[in-house]
């Protein structure tokens, strides 16, 4: 899912609530006749959004978004790509430099992107240092991953956050002319308090994301931030499969000593198996947020023919944000097995293999060394 069109669903949610919010008729059960106007009123501001994301759009293009933004370019340091990450992570070790142009452009290019997989295996034995270079490159990834995933994580806490201020408030309002009980009240401030804590994690994870991967460039103290992209890479349409793996696999065995043959193609097994399981965890959890898309909009559509409450917006709003946030973390954790996967068929042997389905960095299994 783009990053603009999460941004027009938190937009749209917002400008809904407020238009609620802001109508006294909206807070009873039913419009008494004098309220008529301030009913349809409210529902003519919601109505605008019949079309979904593609009438939100519209709306963006001329009004401010009233979520606030995670600060992407802020940084001094600009690291469009995990490339960049791992470049960027060469300079501190200058050792390297005479591996690098050993390489050439292209291997070194391959080693940059995490395409380990392309390098020739011949250069395992030819080029000194290579296997450094790559355990230099495979952790400015991995850190580069965690910060992207972290910094989106927060976006969609925040968005989360508009629509439980909004709820708690509509809640108070209710409450207040006797609509509402203060037991239905509290609980919906309580989720305010919860959605708040969120954010406050998230704020902090980012942060420690963050701190990892300057450590990890060699720029703790240099740089305080990271400019990161809005968004992980997107999912590949297709995953490679068992046979092309196998086969390099083989390729890279008629390379290796035997005692180094057997670590690897231990290691191969439990990475492919944990590339194949990510790869369908990130696909599935995708279309999941893609169906609670559809979801949102059709409430949106009943909620403007009156065949559906506010309430009722809001909890499938609240389970779209659960879905982006599923939908990150296991796209995260692809890009963490697919890192895992293009490393051991270069012959490397990772610390940890990654635990899927657990969030932020550290949870992982242990390799076979």
């Amino acid at each position: 899912m783009s990053t603009r069109s999460v941004s027009s669903f938190a937009v749209a949610l917002f400008v809904l609530l407020v238009s609620v919010i802001e109508t006294p008729a909206l807070a009873q059960s039913a419009p008494r006749p004098e309220q008529s106007d301030d009913w349809r009123t409210a529902n003519d501001t919601v109505g605008k959004f019949q079309r979904g994301h593609s009438d939100v759009l519209k709306w963006e293009s001329g009004n401010q978004p009233a979520v606030p933004d995670v600060p992407t370019h802020g940084g001094e340091l600009v690291l469009k790509s995990s490339g960049d990450a791992a470049r960027e992570a060469w300079k501190i070790h200058l050792d390297l430099a005479k591996t690098r142009a050993i390489l050439g452009s292209e291997n070194e290019r391959f080693v940059a992107e995490g395409r380990w997989g392309d390098v020739d295996p011949d250069w395992l034995r030819r080029a000194e240092g290579l296997d450094e270079l790559i355990d230099v490159s495979a952790a400015a990834r991995k850190a580069w991953l965690d910060a992207v995933a972290a910094q989106q994580a927060l976006r969609y806490r925040k968005e989360a956050l508009v629509a439980a201020e909004s709820a708690a408030e509509l809640a108070t309002r209710m409450a207040r002319v006797g609509n509402w009980s203060k037991l239905q009240e509290t609980r919906l401030h309580i989720a305010l308090n919860a959605a708040r804590m969120d954010v406050e994690r998230a704020g902090y994870t980012l942060a420690l994301a963050q701190a990892e991967l300057l450590g990890v460039l060699g720029l703790s103290g240099v740089h305080t931030s990271v400019a990161l992209p809005d968004a992980l890479p997107e999912l590949p349409k297709m995953a490679s499969t068992t046979q092309a793996i196998q086969q390099r696999l083989d390729v890279l065995s008629i390379k290796l000593p035997r005692a180094d043959n057997l670590r690897v193609r231990a290691n191969a097994q439990v990475s492919a198996a944990a590339y194949r399981a990510a790869y369908d965890l990130a696909r599935l959890a995708t279309e999941n947020l893609k169906w609670q898309e559809t979801v949102v909009e059709e409430t949106l559509l009943k909620y403007n023919g009156m065949l559906a409450s506010v309430w009722d917006l809001l909890g499938e709003a609240r389970e779209r944000s659960q879905a982006a946030l599923d939908s990150v973390e296991a796209l995260r954790d692809f890009w963490m097995a697919e890192a895992d996967l293009q490393y051991v068929l270069i012959g490397g042997v990772p610390e940890r293999f990654v635990s899927l389905g657990n969030s932020g960095a550290g949870n992982q299994a242990t390799s076979s060394h």
